[in-house]
This record gives structure tokens, C-alpha cells and sequence, in this order.
């Protein structure tokens, strides 16, 4: 991984601390090419967006993870058709 991927990953970190919350983020200016896991804000349950769901699928995975209250999870783009 170059020094550029790295760079664009950790903005892509510090963007979503910025701005992320129950509107989500907009990683349009980011060439992100994996999407590992992302967290929602406390109190928050259960609540995989359709956004959540069109970015993995977008970038080709089969899964990511959720962080939410302290749990984390790993969901599965097959179990939402």
C-alpha cells in the first residue's frame, strides 16, 4: 500500500469523525476502494441504511462491520436483497 492510499484512507477516517452522525457520510471525494467496517453514533440499534448497504455493495465486498453501542458485528450483503 503506497503512502497515497494510506493518506486518502485516514482522510477518509477523519471525514467521517467530521461529519458523519445520523445524515452518514458522503465519500464522494474519497476513491475508497475497500470499506472495512464504519460505526453509528450511540443510541443507534440495528440501523444498517440502505446507504450502508449501497456503498459495500458498490465496492464489490460480500460483507463489512458495524460498530453500534459498543458491539461490533459483521453483516453479510446477502442476507439484504
Amino acid at each position: 500500500m503506497s503512502n497515497t492510499d494510506l493518506n486518502v484512507e485516514h482522510n477518509a477516517a477523519i471525514e467521517s469523525h467530521r461529519n458523519g452522525g445520523e445524515h452518514g457520510i458522503d465519500f464522494t471525494n474519497f476513491p475508497i476502494k475497500t470499506l472495512i467496517g464504519h460505526s453509528h453514533p450511540p443510541g443507534i440499534v440495528n440501523a444498517l441504511s440502505a446507504s450502508d448497504l449501497a456503498i459495500t455493495r458498490s465496492l464489490r465486498q460480500r460483507s463489512s462491520w458495524l460498530l453500534e453501542n459498543g458491539v461490533l458485528r459483521r453483516f453479510w450483503l446477502s442476507d439484504y436483497p
